[in-house]
């Protein structure tokens, strides 16, 4: 049965959550500062030390760490989130990441698969998922899974954007422009959206 998390604990990890996905300026350090407030509570909490992982490789794809120290910080926190649930589904794609950007791509490939089949409806994995497919060229099926994420976390703003991007290419301009609206005013907590 899943680790009962202490309130303190869980307010502190939502609130770290909404800021890694709303993507403002300070968001990431601030972050990082809530998940780590969360573990001092509870130190078993593996969904906590999966949301570092994100900060991590979030932070080390923008530049705000180091390659190589980000990369190994990302890993140990995957790492950690693995041991303490190993259905973590994101602590796999941050460790799929992790392969992928030290040349396992088989490694990498394997760990999303994994992912995807302990928590197909995560909106992280629907996310690598849209991803894959707008590699692919699939624009729609990348827009419908893309949908479902933002379904799945309506109120993180990185993966609204991500969808305008995927209306975008997929030739759906206007709903693509519609779309960035609806990020912005979340970004900024505008009254719009209540």
């Amino acid at each position: 049965s899943p680790l009962p998390v202490p309130a303190e604990a869980l307010e502190r990890y939502e609130r770290a959550r909404f800021l890694l996905k709303r993507r403002e300026p300070g968001d990431s350090a601030q972050s990082l500062a809530l998940f780590e407030q969360a573990l001092r509570i509870e130190p078993r909490y593996a969904r906590a030390w999966a949301g570092i992982a994100s900060v991590r490789w979030i932070d080390t794809m923008e530049g705000r760490v180091v390659r190589p120290q980000g990369l190994e910080l990302t890993r140990a926190a995957a790492e950690q989130a693995l041991k303490l649930d190993p259905r973590n589904a994101e602590a796999h794609l941050r460790l799929a990441n992790y392969s992928r950007a030290t040349g396992d791509i088989e490694r990498s490939n394997a760990l999303v698969r994994h992912a995807a089949a302990l928590d197909p409806a995560d909106p992280l994995v629907l996310e690598f998922n849209a991803s894959d497919a707008a590699g692919a060229g699939q624009f729609d099926v990348a827009v419908d899974l893309q949908r479902r994420a933002v379904q799945a976390g309506p109120l993180s703003v990185a993966t609204r954007r991500n969808l305008a991007v995927w209306l975008f290419m997929a030739g759906r301009f206007e709903d693509a422009r519609a779309e960035l609206t609806e990020s912005h005013a979340l970004s900024k907590g505008d009254d719009a959206l209540a």
